[in-house]
């Protein structure tokens, strides 16, 4: 299993989520990092498990539904980079991936 870094957008996306999942329901946060966990663990394994975004024009971008989200991460030689995790309705002309130009 590979080791998994966390962007910096990635981390303020989550916590984003989180904070507004918990204003309806404690459970509904609860519930998304565990979804969440579980994605991730399933792409630390088998990293090629997402859809390759060459239409973001982002070198690796993949992708993985999550519910109402969508997950992108880039597969590097020793470790998953979690690049960002947005709503799936997100139009991604408005977007930034880390600094990657897109």
């Amino acid at each position: 299993m590979k080791a998994l870094a966390y962007g910096r957008r990635a981390e303020d996306d989550i916590l984003g989520i989180v904070e507004y999942l918990v204003e309806s329901s404690a459970r509904a946060g609860e519930r998304f990092l565990d979804d969440l966990d579980e994605t991730l663990s399933r792409i630390r394994l088998f990293p090629g498990y997402g859809r390759l975004r060459p239409d973001l024009r982002v070198p690796g971008l993949r992708s993985v539904p999550l519910r109402d989200w969508v997950v992108y991460y880039v597969d590097r030689p020793n470790v998953v980079e979690l690049v960002r995790v947005l709503s799936a309705r997100q139009d991604l002309t408005l977007v930034s991936f880390n600094g990657f130009p897109n």
